[in-house]
């Protein structure tokens, strides 16, 4: 079994041993596009801005959220009023405000706080998904 093996370059080399024998390799990259990882505030997950998708009109767009410990809030929406809501692990609940109308919903961040899921109650009670990817 190697040991001692070190990644560099994003994955894209690495280097080590495996027992006497000096271990070096290079990926063969064709029509791919390096990204380097996304610099997240692992303390603050929520914060930054997110393109959201919903069937209804009332998350969906851009979401600019700040989050100062547990809570998280945002004015700079170009589809609601406000929102707000409290962190617990990797979920955020809270409501979206628009008009004075309140929309319940529960979000689920991903493992790598690139994105979210999960539900939004929207008109007439009815029960609507919402996805979100991290634009920065």
């Amino acid at each position: 079994m190697a040991k001692n093996i070190s990644f560099i370059d994003y994955g894209l080399t690495f280097e080590g041993k495996s027992g006497t024998h000096h271990l070096k390799g290079k990926r063969k990259l064709e029509n791919m596009a390096v990204i380097p990882p996304a610099k997240l505030n692992i303390f603050e997950p929520w914060a930054g801005t997110w393109q959201v998708e919903s069937p209804g009109p009332y998350g969906r767009g851009v979401w600019e959220p700040e989050q100062r410990g547990k809570i998280v809030i945002s004015t700079k929406n170009n589809t609601f009023d406000d929102l707000n809501g409290n962190v617990n692990g990797n979920q955020l609940k809270g409501k979206i405000i628009r008009r004075n109308i309140i929309f319940p919903f529960a979000i689920k961040i991903s493992q790598d706080g690139l994105s979210f899921e999960g539900t939004s109650v929207g008109h007439a009670n009815k029960t609507e998904w919402l996805r979100g990817k991290r634009k920065k």
